[in-house]
C-alpha cells in the first residue's frame, strides 16, 4: 500500500471533512484530530479549538512530525451523539 510520507521535522496539514446520514457535508461537535503511534498509543491530541474550517466543511490542523515511522491520524467527532472517525495512515521518513 502507498501511503503518503513526510520529512521528519516537517509541518503537515492533517484535514478531514466529516458527512451527515445523508451523505452531505457538515461539521459534528467535539472535533478533535488524534496522533497515534503504530502501535496505537496516542501521541497527541488536537481540539478544535487548535483547527481550522476551510471550504466550509473541511477541517484542517498542522503537525510538526517529531518521530521517524508510521503513524495514524484519526479525525473524531460526534455527529447526533454518536462518534464519527476519519482514520489514515501516514509515513515520517529522514531522507
Amino acid at each position: 500500500m502507498n501511503r503518503p510520507y513526510y520529512l521528519l521535522g516537517d509541518t503537515i496539514r492533517l484535514k478531514a471533512e466529516f458527512k451527515d446520514w445523508q451523505g452531505q457535508p457538515t461539521i459534528p461537535a467535539d472535533i478533535k484530530f488524534i496522533v497515534y503511534k503504530s502501535d496505537w498509543t496516542k501521541l497527541k491530541e488536537i481540539p478544535l479549538s487548535q483547527a481550522i474550517v476551510i471550504d466550509g466543511y473541511t477541517i484542517a490542523c498542522d503537525y510538526t512530525a517529531e518521530q521517524l515511522g508510521t503513524f495514524y491520524v484519526e479525525a473524531y467527532g460526534l455527529l447526533d451523539g454518536t462518534p464519527t472517525i476519519e482514520r489514515k495512515a501516514i509515513e515520517i521518513r529522514r531522507i
